[in-house]
């Protein structure tokens, strides 16, 4: 089963009323156990990747299911209004369906960090109500998946110069999260005023690193 075919049934498990019964501490129950649970086994796309774990062929298989999964998981909060609304708008244009959940799937097996696919679930809702749009959703998963996990937390810490170490500025900044100064010189123990985040940044601040 390839991308095009978990595509649709990603957006359906997203939308589907199963979804609502599971309850946020399951995203940290091992990946047999999930498995083994009658109730996310109704979710669409859970069926189908249960049917693909049973063959599985490679480690990264194994990942991306898990990473499919800590992703509806971490879904379970939006509320029942704002998924039928999504659910009326993605069913309303197949192509445009298949396309997010394509999207999703790319960005979600490209993760390097289990903990990154409830961060990316956070972006999503943030976009299923309305907060930003498409464009903006793939800008914040661009962020996650080029962001080294530990350095993206210390955005909240922006200003404590023991915390920011010059490998964080650079990875920060390249992730489109931080700006720096052009007349600065990024050094260990730099001084705040010599970068700031972004409006990139403060969205993830906002809706994804939100507590």
């Amino acid at each position: 089963m390839g991308e095009k075919d978990l595509a649709p049934l990603l957006i359906q498990s997203i939308t589907d009323s199963s979804l609502y019964r599971i309850t946020p501490d399951l995203a940290e129950v091992a990946l047999d156990h999930i498995l083994d649970d009658g109730i996310i086994k109704d979710i669409p796309v859970v069926r189908s990747v249960v049917a693909l774990y049973e063959t599985i062929v490679s480690v990264r298989d194994m990942l991306l299911i898990k990473k499919l999964l800590l992703f509806l998981l971490s879904l379970s909060s939006v509320s029942p209004e704002k998924k039928t609304k999504f659910k009326e708008k993605i069913n309303s244009d197949e192509k445009f369906k298949r396309v997010v959940g394509e999207k999703l799937i790319v960005i979600l097996d490209r993760l390097d960090d289990m903990e990154k696919p409830a961060l990316v679930a956070r972006a999503f809702q943030a976009y299923v109500e309305e907060h930003i749009d498409l464009e903006t959703f793939q800008r914040l998963t661009s962020a996650i998946d080029r962001s080294f996990l530990l350095d993206m937390r210390t955005l909240k810490t922006v200003g404590d110069p023991k915390k920011f170490t010059s490998h964080t500025t650079l990875n920060l900044s390249n992730s489109g999260l931080l700006e720096v100064n052009a007349s600065s010189t990024v050094r260990i123990g730099a001084k705040s005023n010599e970068y700031h985040i972004t409006e990139l940044g403060n969205l993830l601040l906002e809706f994804v690193l939100k507590d």
